[in-house]
């Protein structure tokens, strides 16, 4: 009895450890896109538009759905919250069942993925996928990832016990173009704010994240003592787009709302 106990303590750590894991990646075409883009918006205004999100559920072997709806809901007015700022609303505007069981495992960019948005998509809207089971190009389980402006796909991917507000905010982020505010593929951004726009996640007004998985307590405080030189990290632990605990994210910062202003009125126009 004991090591059952201890078993499945074990496993729920693992699942608390697992569950934010994010799985989106900047790919060479991302990396185009952002040298190559030109934003016209510099001010926060209320858009006052609705992006309409088809979703697909892949059923289980049992041909259950395994969506708990009343968090799937919570999930969804939690994203309407975050992006309220800028008169923006997500609504669902149809629910398709996948009746293939073989779907509801899936590896990122693998030929079964391709296969899933193949036969299951709507244009001009953003597709929402729910798995049992994601993993991305590292065979790591991840909680959701999503395709940037710059890979031309209006897909997203969250884990069926992943139906998180902080996790929808985040993954509809990097669907209109925030990065994690520990992202390196422009180099790392210093401590000091220097070159902060061209660097990390291209943002100012979030200051150098060294990453925070597991460097965050209970009170939000981050608890790691890395440096950048003789400076140490002061990072915001309550960003969406951080690795901080999900109960402390709450909020995206004046240009990262900028930032996904300006994909919306551009490369993702087409969508309302």
């Amino acid at each position: 009895m004991l090591r059952l106990l201890l078993t499945i303590l074990l496993f729920s750590l693992f699942l608390v450890c697992t569950k934010a894991q994010d799985g989106s990646t900047v790919s060479g075409d991302q990396i185009d896109y952002e040298t190559n883009k030109q934003d016209s918006v510099t001010e926060i205004f209320q858009l006052e538009r609705i992006f309409h999100v088809s979703l697909y559920i892949v059923k289980d072997i049992s041909g259950n759905p395994g969506v708990v709806f009343p968090a799937l809901e919570t999930a969804l007015n939690g994203l309407n919250m975050a992006y309220n700022e800028i008169g923006v609303t997500f609504t669902l505007s149809d629910t398709t069942y996948v009746n293939n069981y073989h779907f509801n495992s899936i590896n990122k960019e693998s030929s079964k993925q391709n296969m899933l948005t193949s036969q299951f998509h709507t244009g001009n809207q953003i597709n929402l996928y729910l798995i049992s089971n994601l993993r991305d190009g590292s065979e790591q389980n991840v909680c959701g990832y999503t395709y940037m402006p710059g890979d031309s796909l209006d897909f997203i991917f969250v884990r069926k016990d992943c139906l998180e507000p902080e996790i929808f905010a985040r993954q509809f982020g990097h669907f209109f173009n925030l990065y994690n505010t520990h992202e390196t593929s422009f180099g790392a951004e210093p401590v000091n704010g220097e070159n902060c726009a061209n660097t990390g996640d291209q943002v100012c007004d979030t200051p150098a994240d060294p990453g925070l998985d597991g460097l965050v307590n209970s009170n939000c405080q981050y608890t790691g003592n890395a440096k950048d030189g003789d400076d140490y990290y002061i990072p915001h632990t309550t960003n969406y787009m951080s690795d901080a605990p999900l109960s402390c994210r709450c909020y995206f910062s004046e240009q990262q709302y900028l930032r996904m202003i300006n994909a919306m009125v551009t490369v993702k126009s087409y969508l309302w």
